[in-house]
């Protein structure tokens, strides 16, 4: 028997507790990416294009956002340029961004679901397959376009929100593109 000034203390009595301190830390620090993006923003230069926004940046790896393409200033005038620029495009035409923030609230928001990070990777690869798939059409070679995709594989980053050669789908990304080439080459007459 329980005297009247003892309290029923449980595990159950911490979970909203904890549920809300995880919540808002995902939220938060998706908010902190937002801002990151922003600041990175004003100290990329800008370069003027028709439908998106171009800014060459210090950072290692291209992306996108929402209209904001980020490219490395390396990348500038390389061989590789014009596959990325492609890339990158398509993320934006899409609106892939729209689908990273919104799944990166499902997760803030259901965290304690395993399912919710297998189904926010798989959107990332369809995205990347979408983009992929697209640049190969354009440019008619694969195997120069797996090469840029290679290279990426040097400079691993935590992806956040934003849309970019995901380096863990890699190696994914481009046994699809070896698939579809010889699916497309067994269909020609």
């Amino acid at each position: 028997p329980k005297e009247s000034g003892e309290t029923d203390f449980s595990l159950w009595h911490l979970l909203p507790w904890l549920y809300v301190l995880v919540t808002c830390f995902l939220i938060g620090r998706s908010t902190v990416y937002l801002v990151f993006i922003q600041k990175l923003k004003k100290h990329s230069e800008y370069v003027k294009k028709r439908w998106f926004k171009l800014f060459k940046t210090s950072q290692t790896r291209p992306f996108s956002f929402f209209s904001n393409v980020f490219i490395p200033k390396d990348v500038f005038g390389s061989h590789a340029f014009d596959q990325i620029l492609a890339h990158e495009c398509v993320h934006v035409k899409q609106r892939h961004s729209i689908d990273r923030l919104l799944m990166d609230f499902l997760v803030s928001l259901f965290w304690f679901n395993p399912f919710i990070y297998s189904y926010r990777n798989a959107l990332i690869e369809i995205h990347e397959y979408q983009a992929d798939e697209m640049v190969v059409k354009r440019f008619k070679d694969p195997i120069q376009y797996q090469e840029i995709l290679y290279s990426q594989l040097q400079t691993p980053q935590y992806s956040g929100m934003v849309s970019h050669f995901n380096v863990s789908t890699i190696k994914k990304r481009i046994v699809m593109m070896n698939k579809q080439n010889k699916k497309n080459k067994n269909n020609k007459p």
